[in-house]
């Protein structure tokens, strides 16, 4: 019983990792989409200028699109952020409920609920990555967007 605690033990360890190595790469993302959205912001009074009194309704529109390309992303991530893991319940509260069982009982309940946690943990982890993929792709897009925009602003 001892064995297949300790091996489960090592899998929820390892899945709480990944959920840290996740949240640390949502922090670096926010970071990443509020610089651009940053300098995107900054140049704004440029990008007008560049325009121009009377823009086509196209540049305004390419300029719209790209901004809500970059918004994309940033919602995702927050998105993300927001998803909830499931945590073991306190010590205080397990040797309360299990002062009269068995060693063998208790471990088997242990084991019972960091599976249960575990595989909720997994599912919430695969949900966040996936997410974050999109993110990432949607900033790329937004960039390659804004870039094209800064292009027919120059050659104009």
């Amino acid at each position: 019983m001892k064995t297949r605690y300790d091996i489960i033990l090592h899998l929820f360890e390892k899945e709480e990792k990944r959920r840290e190595d996740l949240m640390n790469r949502i922090k670096l993302y926010i970071s990443l989409f509020t610089f651009y959205l940053g300098a995107v912001a900054f140049s704004l009074k440029d990008i007008g200028e560049a325009l121009g009194e009377n823009p086509h309704w196209w540049q305004v529109g390419f300029w719209i699109i790209t901004l809500i390309i970059l918004l994309i992303p940033f919602w995702i991530v927050i998105s993300a952020l927001r998803k909830k893991h499931n945590y073991l319940n306190q010590l205080a509260t397990i040797v309360e409920n299990e002062e009269e069982a068995t060693e063998d009982q208790f471990l088997q309940s242990r084991i019972s609920d960091m599976v249960t946690v575990h595989e909720h943990n997994v599912n919430v982890n695969d949900e966040i990555s996936e997410m974050l993929g999109k993110s990432l792709k949607a900033l790329y897009g937004g960039m390659i967007f804004s870039f094209i925009l800064l292009v027919i602003l120059v050659v104009n």
